[in-house]
This record gives C-alpha cells, structure tokens and sequence, in this order.
C-alpha cells in the first residue's frame, strides 16, 4: 500500500475470498472500474474515476450517505487494528465530501466501533502524498548541508 491508501482492504459488497491483491490502486481508480451500486438508488450517472471530486461535492444526501456506508467499513477494519484516535478523509474524495462525509463516516464509525476516532475532511486533495514527500525531501535536504560535517553519515 502506497502513501496510506487502502486499496487492498474489501469494499462493502465485494466477495472477501474471490478477491485477488491485484494491487488495483486507490479508492478512486477503483471505483472506476465499473459503476458502483451506490449509484442506483440516486438516480445520478454512474461515478467513474474521470472525475470523483465532482461527483462528491455535487453529490446529494443519499449518494453520500451510501458513500459514507463504505468508507466506514474500511475505516472500522483500519481503527480495530491500529486505533488512530483520528481518520483522514484523504484525496480527491475526502476534500469535495468535505465535513458533510466526514460527519457521516463518524456516525457509522461510532456505531461500529467503541474506540474513539475523530474523523477529519482533508484539505490537500489528491495531492497531500506529494507535498508531504516533498516537504520530508526538503527538510532531509536542509539537515544534511547545514548539519556538522562530522556527525554526517555521507563520508567527506
């Protein structure tokens, strides 16, 4: 799994042990795969990884609470292992459901699970992983040149 993505866990509907670790990728990419059944009762085009930020931000009250349904599965099976204390609703999903998702998913999650778990919209996009692993590179970058040369472990 890359940059906190739980793309190997089961989705909500999908056959556990017919599944193979494709390593298929990202809730996003996913979901794009073909149109899930959230859609169905809503009434909306089905939702494709062309453009799930969209999707999210217009999406109506039954559309996110089928979504929010999901996400709380997956999350539950993270908090029960590693009891985070908080979730962040990371990508492009996460930041167009905003606070409204993220509500929803503590709701269930409370339901699912007696550990306390904050849950959070994030801020960044699809792009958090990215600046992270910049800002970590940058700062990795400023130890080494002005740190004391001798306590370098780069040999001089």
């Amino acid at each position: 799994m890359g940059g906190g993505a739980w793309e190997e866990l089961p989705a909500a509907g999908e056959p556990v042990m017919a599944r193979e670790a494709s390593g298929g990728g990202p809730l996003e990419t996913r979901g794009g795969e073909e149109p899930p059944a959230v859609d169905e009762p809503t009434g909306r085009e089905p939702v494709t990884a062309a453009d799930p930020a969209g999707t999210a931000a217009g999406a109506d009250e039954r559309f996110l609470s089928a979504l929010a349904d999901r996400i709380a599965i997956g999350a539950a099976s993270v908090v029960a292992v590693l009891d985070p204390g908080c979730v962040v609703l990371g990508g492009e999903i996460g930041h167009a459901g905003g606070d409204v998702l993220a509500g929803l998913v503590a709701q269930r999650l409370r339901r699912m699970s007696p550990l306390p778990t904050e849950v959070r919209a994030g801020a960044l996009g699809g792009s958090a992983v990215l600046r992270g692993a910049l800002l970590t590179a940058r700062d990795r970058a400023q130890d080494t040149l002005w740190s004391d040369p001798s306590r370098s472990p780069v040999p001089s």
